[in-house]
């Protein structure tokens, strides 16, 4: 492998770790985001959609209505939801680069992700003071 080439390699490794610890970052405050939107003053619209949907499903099924399992089945929601968008996205961003180039659509997409990680700093300043 000659030096270019393994300089690419390393900025996509480095891209990669750094896009793993940042998604991996968020985890352990996953519990706390659902608890701060699911409290009754601050019923966000996703979380109560969400909630009564599971709520009907309880009452069908004659299953006891426990919050503290809501919540855990909420956050399996929110990290299936991430598995299936990089599922849809995955193919589009691999047809852009064979049009475009891999290096063009990469510096977009990491650029893409570092914009929504400053917004959910913004959003989240008191429960995201690690970054």
């Amino acid at each position: 492998m000659d030096a270019a080439s393994r300089k690419t390699v390393v900025v996509l490794i480095f891209a990669l770790i750094l896009d793993l610890l940042a998604f991996t970052c968020i985890l352990p405050l996953f519990p706390s985001i659902i608890d701060f939107y699911s409290a009754e003053n601050r019923k966000d619209s996703l979380y109560s959609f969400f909630d009564s949907a599971i709520r009907s499903i309880q009452n069908l099924a004659l299953i006891p209505n426990l919050t503290r399992y809501n919540n855990v089945l909420f956050g399996g929601l929110l990290g299936s939801i991430f598995s299936a968008l990089q599922f849809i996205s995955s193919p589009l961003l691999g047809a852009l680069s064979d049009v475009y180039g891999r290096k063009p659509v990469l510096i977009l997409s990491v650029c893409g992700t570092l914009v929504s990680y400053l917004v959910s700093k913004a959003k989240y300043t008191e429960s995201l003071s690690i970054a």
